[in-house]
């Protein structure tokens, strides 16, 4: 075998690996591109529940403040009779009038 044809032999040798390495990045680099398919889905999905989610709690929210307020009207309630009591009993007592 000849000095070239023994060169020749190298080089096809060094391609052969080369290319074997190349063939190997790019099947990781398939397996790199499916997982960010697959978080870019379960991203997308998250970002759903966390709508879902924002808008429960906003309900939740919502119903609170009204759970809040009852006491609130109900105690508003009971001053007002309180006063028009106390209002009722001065014009009584201005008036003269006894209530026994």
């Amino acid at each position: 075998m000849s000095a070239k044809m023994l060169e020749q032999v190298r080089e096809i040798t060094a391609l052969r690996e080369s290319l074997r390495s190349a063939h190997r990045r790019i099947d990781d680099l398939v397996k790199v591109a499916d997982s960010m398919h697959e978080l870019s889905k379960a991203s997308a999905a998250m970002a759903i529940e966390v709508r879902l989610l924002a808008q429960n709690v906003t309900g939740i929210a919502e119903k609170l403040d009204t759970v809040r307020q009852e006491p609130a009207d109900k105690w508003r309630t009971f001053v007002t009779g309180l006063l028009g009591a106390a209002a009722a009993l001065a014009a009584g007592v201005m008036l003269g009038i006894s209530i026994y």
